[in-house]
């Protein structure tokens, strides 16, 4: 055999074809061909190393998907023995899907903690509870977002109860004033109330202890008369209080000791009168809950904390006008708006019990449109991970959780998928 080479390029520094001592020609194969002689002296060409080293390319990789398919067999056979053979080549990514599902929102199952039996059952469960939700979820978040004017559907189903549970609360706390409505207004009465707070309650206690003996026209009596009869010696003035308060008692006699409830009603009096020097503050804050001393407090932190948390559910969906239009007709009062509360209340509960039972972890971080569509990719999905889990009974594999089911399932389809790229490879060759 001869190897005939091309002829060499010219020496750049003189113009010949011999390079200086020292430097070499770097090789050139593309065009190097291996020259065998026939019988009768001719030449025969070989094909040249430039079409040769794809064809050993496509060698090492058959080699590298060799080796990787005797360790797919290697392991499936070491879990499954010869009756790996026998696994569906098509199930592998679906179980796969129907485990990513079940590892996701809402439920967060840990395949590796779960046998595929209980889990299947667990998750068939799910399924159905799931389904059921949304039917009754979808149609009440419509009817609860019309009557308050927002748009609840892209709402998680955590933040959908909390707005439920304040929705609910209004409907049993006070009505609040209409100016409400506002956030910003909302939190001014709080602030109001803190301040102004302590001299109402007290005020509301003096006036309580007076009322439960007294009727209203106990204002009409001068407190200099009060003041003259908590003297000692002023005894023609201490009957002439006596006389005057048995004709504004409740009993028609003057109750108790006359210096006591003397000074009461003084104390009382001057109570009423700071409260009536915050008359207008508390009427522009606090509107009709705004009762003077007698101002039930307890009332209105209970109409704030309501309306608070019904702000904060709705966020950037909150609409001040129409929420101050909803407190001024007194809309919580109604059965349109507050029975769509409660039945997303009792159907998200449900759900969040259905799921926690069953061993999830988070029911309630999801829309409805992302229940809806979990819920029919698993359903979807489930019926690849149980037909996985008969044929692998049928082996003779050990024990495996639902992970290593869904492991075995995606090795067996991906030894299908070796075999059919090298049965596809080698009818390439032959053609």
């Amino acid at each position: 055999m001869q190897v005939l080479r091309p002829a060499r390029p010219p020496n750049c520094l003189n113009g010949s074809s011999t390079l200086p001592r020292g430097l070499q020609h770097p090789p050139d194969r593309s065009d190097v061909h291996a020259v065998h002689r026939s019988p009768d002296g001719s030449l025969l060409h070989a094909p040249s190393l430039a079409s040769v080293t794809p064809i050993a390319a496509e060698r090492r990789h058959a080699n590298r998907l060799a080796r990787l398919d005797e360790r797919a067999v290697r392991l499936l056979s070491a879990h499954c023995g010869p009756g790996w053979v026998d696994l569906p080549t098509d199930l592998g990514r679906t179980a796969a899907a129907a485990m990513a599902a079940l590892g996701e929102a809402p439920t967060d199952l840990d395949g590796r903690a779960w046998a595929p039996g209980p889990l299947l059952h667990r998750a068939s469960l799910l399924v159905a509870a799931a389904h059921t939700t949304v039917d009754l979820v979808a149609e009440e978040v419509d009817l609860l977002g019309e009557g308050l004017g927002a748009d609840l559907a892209p709402l998680p189903l955590r933040r959908l109860l909390d707005l439920c549970g304040a929705v609910v609360d209004l409907s049993r706390a006070p009505s609040p004033p209409a100016v409400w409505g506002d956030p910003d207004s909302t939190r001014v009465a709080e602030v109001v109330v803190r301040s102004v707070g302590p001299e109402v309650r007290a005020a509301g206690q003096l006036h309580r202890r007076v009322y439960a003996d007294f009727t209203d026209a106990v204002w009409d009596v001068p407190d200099g008369l009060l003041q003259r009869a908590t003297q000692r010696r002023r005894l023609l003035s201490r009957l002439r209080l006596r006389r005057r308060l048995a004709t504004v008692s409740r009993s028609g006699r003057a109750p108790g000791r006359l210096v006591e409830v003397a000074t009461t009603l003084l104390e009382a009096g001057q109570a009423r009168a700071r409260v009536a020097a915050m008359a207008s503050l508390l009427a522009g804050h606090l509107g009709h809950l705004d009762r003077g001393p007698m101002t039930d407090l307890d009332e209105v932190d209970d109409a704030l904390a309501a309306v608070g948390r019904l702000q904060r559910a709705l966020g950037d969906r909150l609409d001040p006008l129409r929420l101050r239009d909803l407190f001024r007709a007194e809309a919580f009062r109604r059965r349109e708006v507050v029975l769509p509360a409660v039945q997303l209340v009792t159907a998200i509960g449900a759900w969040e019990r259905e799921v926690t039972a069953n061993g999830g972890r988070a029911p309630l971080e999801v829309t409805v449109g992302d229940l809806a569509h979990w819920a029919d990719r698993l359903q979807a999905a489930l019926p690849a991970l149980a037909a996985g889990h008969r044929a692998l009974a049928a082996t003779e594999a050990g024990p495996t959780s639902a992970h290593g089911l869904v492991d075995q399932l995606v090795l067996r389809e991906h030894l299908e998928d070796l075999a059919r790229t090298t049965a596809a490879d080698g009818r390439r060759s032959v053609s």
